[in-house]
């Protein structure tokens, strides 16, 4: 009788896939404790550790065998069910909390990188619509309106210290804001525009400026408010303030009529015509000299025709000039006094010219002139008795020609070199 042996269950025993006893045995799943049923003769069962590394796809923790081939899986190695990167600005879409979406991310047309609508102050430049966007309320480099600054915007921008006036806009007027006398028709003071000092600052900052009625402002701001003045702006130069017209047929401003040294004014006409008048000028712009303008004889309607003379003068205002009646010397001449006047006539001697002429000798009340020439006939160097006089603010008593009127023009007798006359004026008297 023929024995059968048992199976091997050590290193030596049947190795995986080979046929013991007419069986195939399993591919053992490692780490997967595995039962064979395995004829060994005797009917006596083996077990086995198995590595889970080592598991072969379609077998079973009950030692059933599966077939890999057309197995199905229950998983898929597709992605999520989301599906790719979720909605951004710029894809042209409008996603939630868009309020614009045009397909791009740049800034300067009329959806924004931000998906929001293009808008002035949000500090970005929309190509085409604005010049700027500084994204602020400053209009010194950009306005509110997304503009450049212009010197006719109704604002505040640029350079200006006032709305469209100053810096390198247009001067400002009377009352707006200024760093300099550059920013202003007249003068800055204090930080605000004021009227000119006189017409010498006004034609000193608009050297084109016409002549004609101005306001000024001596003080700059101080107690006196700002008056209107005639400005003379062609003769020598321009920049001569209007103080006083005096008319020669009148005794308004005869030699010794308190006008000429209070601080009243007079009839305030600051027009260029033949109306008397005493301005606050006379009281109020600095003096570094006079001109005179004199036209005789008067005319009766029409411009005044007017033929100037200069004289050297120095005073803090026109009345201090004649205050006190101190004699002030010119060197006009004698011929161009003359000359001031057509037809004029002058005693041969004395020849004393300047301001508050009088005569030289006690009691002084003979041919005298606040702004003139008296001459008299008794010889070289004799002023004691003067007879005649050409000027402005005539008068005295002694004279040749007791029933003159004339305070202003020419007055002469007594052995004048162009017979006797009585020539009234009218003059207008100019500060700078």
């Amino acid at each position: 009788m023929t024995s059968t042996p048992a199976a091997d269950t050590g290193s030596g025993g049947p190795q995986p896939g080979t046929s013991t006893g007419g069986l195939t045995e399993a591919v053992p799943t490692t780490g997967v404790e595995t039962t064979n049923s395995l004829t060994t003769g005797a009917g006596s069962s083996s077990t086995t550790d198995v590595d889970t590394a080592a598991m072969t796809t379609g077998s079973t923790a009950t030692g059933e065998t599966t077939s890999q081939t057309g197995a199905t899986s229950s998983s898929s190695s597709s992605g999520s069910s989301s599906g790719g990167p979720g909605p951004e600005c710029g894809d042209g879409f409008m996603d939630d909390g868009e309020l614009c979406d045009d397909g791009n991310l740049i800034d300067t047309d009329a959806c924004t990188g931000q998906c929001v609508p293009a808008s002035c102050g949000d500090g970005l430049v929309q190509a085409g619509v604005e010049a700027c966007d500084d994204g602020n309320g400053d209009e010194t480099l950009c306005t509110v309106a997304c503009k450049l600054p212009t010197c006719d915007d109704q604002a505040l921008g640029g350079d200006e210290t006032d709305v469209d006036c100053g810096g390198a806009c247009p001067d400002c007027a009377t009352g707006e804001q200024c760093l300099g006398d550059d920013d202003c028709l007249g003068n800055c003071d204090g930080g605000t525009c004021v009227e000119f000092k006189s017409c010498l600052d006004l034609k000193t900052e608009m050297p084109a400026a016409a002549s004609g009625v101005a306001m000024i402002d001596p003080d700059q701001g101080g107690p006196e408010t700002p008056f209107a003045v005639y400005c003379e702006q062609v003769t020598d130069g321009g920049g001569w303030t209007m103080v006083l017209k005096v008319d020669g047929r009148l005794g308004t401003f005869v030699f010794p009529a308190a006008l000429w040294t209070d601080a009243n004014t007079f009839n305030v006409d600051p027009a260029l015509n033949r109306v008397e008048t005493k301005l606050r000028s006379f009281n109020t712009v600095p003096v570094t000299g006079l001109l005179v303008g004199m036209e005789a004889p008067i005319v009766a309607q029409g411009p005044l025709s007017l033929k100037f003379i200069q004289l050297s003068a120095s005073a803090l205002n026109a009345r201090a000039l004649f205050m006190g009646n101190q004699y002030q010397a010119s060197n006009i001449g004698r011929l161009a006094w003359k000359a001031w006047i057509s037809d004029s006539s002058l005693q041969l001697f004395c020849n004393r010219e300047g301001l508050n002429v009088t005569a030289t000798m006690a009691p002084q009340n003979f041919a005298r002139v606040r702004i003139g020439i008296v001459a008299n006939e008794n010889g070289p160097g004799d002023c004691g008795s003067p007879n005649s006089y050409i000027g402005v603010g005539g008068g005295g008593t002694g004279i040749c020609l007791p029933n003159a009127v004339t305070t202003t023009g020419n007055r002469a007798a007594c052995s004048a070199d162009n017979g006797d006359k009585d020539i009234p004026g009218f003059a207008v008297v100019f500060v700078r």
